[in-house]
């Protein structure tokens, strides 16, 4: 605060970047193994998903079918690339609200029953 006459107060030191969750990393000399055995099964998932957080709606409206099949591609494609990159990232699972109207308004809704 720079009223009344009064300093201001000092900003605080930047953080250490060598603590982390209160221990001193940069004084670690050990080094990490993380060992993978794919053979060690621990859980099984049964589908990979992701919510479109009501943008559905919009992506639907596009004129443009080779983007909204680009889309597509991009979150629901396992397919490789010719350089072995994946074309997508494989989703199995699309949650989306079904809502109870429609993004239009009126008329322009095509809803002619508000109590259907």
């Amino acid at each position: 605060m720079t009223g009344c006459n009064k300093k201001e107060a000092p900003l605080p030191p930047p953080p250490d970047p060598c603590f982390y969750n209160g221990v001193d990393t940069c004084l670690l000399n050990v080094k990490t193994k993380i060992s993978i055995n794919l053979n060690d099964e621990k859980q099984t998932i049964n589908s990979f998903g992701a919510s479109d957080c009501w943008t559905t709606k919009f992506i639907d409206n596009w004129g443009d079918v080779t983007k909204r099949n680009k889309i597509a591609d991009y979150l629901f494609s396992t397919d490789t690339l010719i350089d072995g990159s994946p074309k997508g990232i494989g989703l199995s699972l699309w949650r989306f609200n079904i809502g109870a109207g429609s993004y239009e308004q009126g008329s322009a809704s095509g809803i002619s029953d508000e109590w259907r």
